[in-house]
């Protein structure tokens, strides 16, 4: 019986030693990290819309005490057509986003000037985290990774 449990152990904690020394030595160079890396460099360099495939890509943004603000951001010809706040999981209106989606769409940039951090209203800060989302997790036409279509379903409800 000791012979069972030493082996078991022994067992148990080479398991154990070869997932450190896995995660310790992981390649820090994969295809998911080049890609990210390249997206906040185009960021940056604000040649992002210049990738982006035309389509619709959402994003969303979490703020106050369950509240979530999702957005439906339409790419056609490198240009940001239009932004469609979609979100049903808040208590705001959408007229409470100001006009962040109008400054938006006229600069055709995420860097726009944001109103000053107010807890009385963070909806426009979150509408504008959400476009990120959506814009960072757009389909690009320079990345590694291959992107698989998602079938459009229709809207129900409101």
């Amino acid at each position: 019986m000791k012979v069972i449990m030493k082996t078991v152990g022994l067992i148990l904690g080479l398991c154990f030693m070869g997932t450190i020394a896995y995660f310790l030595f992981v390649p820090e160079d994969t295809p998911r990290r080049r890609d990210n890396s390249k997206i906040r460099a185009m960021l940056q360099d604000r040649t992002y819309l210049l990738h982006i495939k035309d389509g619709s890509y959402f994003g969303n943004s979490g703020f106050a005490y369950k509240e979530r603000a999702i957005v439906e951001v339409f790419i056609k010809e490198h240009r940001i057509e239009k932004i469609e706040i979609i979100s049903e999981r808040t208590t705001m209106k959408p007229e409470d986003a100001g006009d962040i989606i109008e400054k938006v769409v006229q600069s055709q940039s995420v860097e726009i000037d944001l109103p000053p951090r107010n807890a009385k209203n963070p909806y426009p800060r979150a509408i504008h985290k959400s476009i990120l989302h959506a814009i960072q997790h757009a389909h690009y036409d320079n990345l590694e990774r291959q992107w698989f279509p998602i079938p459009k379903l229709p809207r129900t409800g409101v």
